[in-house]
């Protein structure tokens, strides 16, 4: 409600009209707790096949059960003048994901059917890791996802064609094991799915010198959910 003020009839009323004639101060009265939350940076693809490539991109999920909205939220990496601002209006329903691409052009080609997108960022990722930010309207951050290219990190995200996929439930986007190896392309503005894609073979050694000897086959990568 409203504090006593003699242009306010109704200290209940949601909204009131006044003519105001002087100054004088509106004092709001909240009750109740912040609501937690529920955006969360579900996949990040930072490094495409050359085969594939939609460029960077980067989806956010509304993880709550009522519209979230993030007009005028930030998108940022690790330099601090990379900054992409949501256009006013934009609002996520319950389980609602939006793609935030690098380059529409490369985006579209790979992926034509998804709707849910905004950009392009303006900036691209960084091929040996990054951060990604997210800022609300007032620059405070909501989310940030520190991503590396190498183990403990999943590595078939690091140009061999998957995304970053978010583990369901995991708290913490900076831990390693917070994130799996996606599908090949990703899965932009849809749930994750297992998919049937080939083993990536990345490594193979063959014949190591004496003293050394690990064994002749060594394969790394491929999907994996844990």
């Amino acid at each position: 409600g409203w504090s006593a003020n003699p242009f306010i009839s109704n200290l209940s009323a949601q909204s009131f009209s006044a003519d105001l004639s002087g100054n004088t101060v509106f004092n709001a009265n909240f009750n109740g707790e912040a609501a937690p939350n529920t955006l969360m940076i579900s996949e990040i693809n930072y490094h495409s096949d050359p085969t594939t490539d939609a460029g960077d991109w980067i989806e956010l999920h509304n993880d709550g059960g009522t519209p979230l909205d993030i007009s005028d939220y930030r998108i940022g990496d690790e330099e601090w003048y990379h900054l992409f601002t949501l256009p006013t209006g934009t609002v996520l329903p319950p389980n609602g994901r939006l793609v935030l691409y690098e380059s529409q052009g490369r985006f579209e080609t790979q992926h034509p059917d998804v709707t849910q997108k905004a950009g392009p960022l303006g900036f691209s990722l960084d091929n040996k890791g990054d951060v990604v930010r997210v800022m609300d309207a007032f620059g405070t951050t909501v989310e940030n996802a520190v991503f590396d290219n190498k183990k403990p990190w999943p590595c078939t995200p690091a140009g061999l064609g998957r995304s970053l996929e978010r583990q369901e439930g995991a708290v913490d986007p900076n831990q390693p094991d917070s994130w799996f190896d996606g599908c090949m392309g990703g899965s932009p503005a849809v749930p994750y799915e297992p998919c049937d894609d080939d083993l990536v073979v990345s490594e193979i050694n063959y014949n190591s010198p004496a003293g050394f000897d690990a064994g002749n086959l060594q394969v790394e990568g491929g999907p994996r959910r844990h």
